[in-house]
């Protein structure tokens, strides 16, 4: 807690001096980079892509649908049977991220991602299969144990008691905390030379749960996939939450609030389930459509169907 505000309370900074994360008190800010002006809550510097490339690797097989949420895409692959997850973090360079491990999937055709759920539909199985894909979320941090004007670490710190400090503290080789820290003052963490683990949280167990690259002017939260860009946010693999049958031949759906629509080809029906909980999705209603509708898009009160024939 800085005793006055300031738009530079809180840095960490690779070797060179270029703040990696910057926690503005001034303005109620927390900014990762430097490139362009800081706005909002958070702001997160970065450069618009030169080039937009593809995946170079081989775990899909006739990929025919996509869904961005975040920092990921989710991909369908019909002929592996797979919903298989990519780190776009780079839009140059996608990185896989992993993919369902279950058996339940049979042709996998279209997905559709709302909140912490991704919604798949089974073109040979005849049925909606919803996963829980989790997601990352932080609520607090805590610090206490130490009281401080300025502290000022160039290495690492190890701590294995409390510190309180009225004055100013340099630290010229390594520092570990392994209880708590509290800051009165302003706080600047600088490496004497770049580490992709400068500076860490951790929880009891040793995982990191924030990391500075210092290395790669990155920020790495959690520790799933390669981290890329910026700010990397790791989430976790889709785990199979529930699956619903349908009728004949699904192959698109599109999630509003709290419903699924279904279009299924081979019945030429669209269905629609009700999906509060999405572990036990309710059939609410069904209306007759024209064969072969290979998409369906919802806006406000209504529900738009492609017909290809």
């Amino acid at each position: 807690q800085s005793m006055s505000n300031s738009a530079t309370a809180f840095q960490i900074q690779n070797a060179s001096g270029t703040s990696l994360l910057t926690a503005d008190t001034s303005n109620n800010r927390i900014d990762i980079g430097t490139i362009g002006t800081p706005t909002g809550q958070l702001y997160v510097s970065g450069t618009i892509p030169t080039y937009v490339g593809e995946n170079t690797d081989t775990n899909m097989n006739g990929p025919t649908s996509t869904y961005i949420q975040g920092n990921y895409v989710y991909v369908t692959s019909p002929y592996s049977n797979k919903l298989v997850v990519y780190n776009i973090s780079n839009p140059s360079n996608p990185t896989y991220v992993g993919e369902n491990s279950d058996s339940n999937l049979d042709k996998p055709w279209d997905v559709y991602v709302q909140g912490n759920y991704a919604y798949v539909t089974n073109l040979n199985g005849n049925n909606l299969a919803i996963y829980n894909i989790g997601g990352a979320y932080i609520q607090q941090l805590q610090t206490g144990g130490i009281q401080t004007s300025n502290l000022n670490v160039l290495g690492n710190s190890n701590l294995n008691g409390d510190l309180g400090i009225q004055g100013g503290l340099s630290v010229g080789t390594n520092a570990e905390i392994n209880n708590s820290l509290g800051v009165g003052g302003s706080a600047t963490f600088q490496d004497a030379t770049n580490s992709a683990t400068a500076f860490q949280i951790q929880n009891a167990s040793g995982t990191s749960l924030l990391t500075a690259d210092t290395s790669n002017n990155r920020i790495d939260i959690g520790t799933i996939g390669t981290p890329t860009g910026q700010l990397y946010v790791s989430g976790s693999l889709p785990t199979l939450e529930s699956t619903t049958s349908t009728n004949s031949g699904p192959d698109s759906v599109y999630v509003s609030g709290i419903y699924a629509y279904v279009i299924n080809s081979s019945a030429s029906t669209l269905q629609i389930f009700n999906i509060t909980d999405p572990a036990s999705p309710i059939l609410v209603g069904s209306i007759a459509s024209s064969y072969y509708n290979p998409s369906v898009f919802v806006s406000g009160n209504y529900a738009y169907v492609a017909n290809y024939g």
